[in-house]
């Protein structure tokens, strides 16, 4: 499970699910030509859609999105990112070594 709860609020379940069931009427209304039920289908899917969002600016969301805690996804991308800028700081800063080609060519050799 994610270490965030990712999906698992009252907000989410309930805007899915009411999305899912104005889907459901819209497919089945197509298949049956009934094409004034395929346009209430959409209008109660987008419903659910505003429901959902409701929800989670009335609280029943994602905590981390009202407290404004770190992604964790992200702040490992931007660790990594920090990490292989200090080693191509230290990459620059090394002399250049002058049998580094040959011990690259003698390694080549062996493939």
């Amino acid at each position: 499970m994610s270490s965030r709860e990712h999906g698992h609020t009252v907000a989410n379940w309930t805007g899915v699910t009411i999305s899912f069931v104005g889907f459901v009427i819209a497919a089945a209304a197509w298949v049956s030509y009934a094409w004034a039920l395929v346009g209430v289908g959409l209008i109660v899917a987008l419903a659910g859609a505003i429901v959902g969002w409701f929800l989670a600016k009335s609280g029943k969301g994602q905590p981390y999105n009202k407290r404004g805690a770190h992604d964790p996804r992200l702040d490992a991308l931007k660790a990594a990112a920090a990490a292989a800028e200090k080693r191509r700081a230290l990459a620059a800063q090394a002399p250049a070594s002058h049998d580094a080609p040959a011990a690259m060519a003698g390694s080549a050799a062996h493939h």
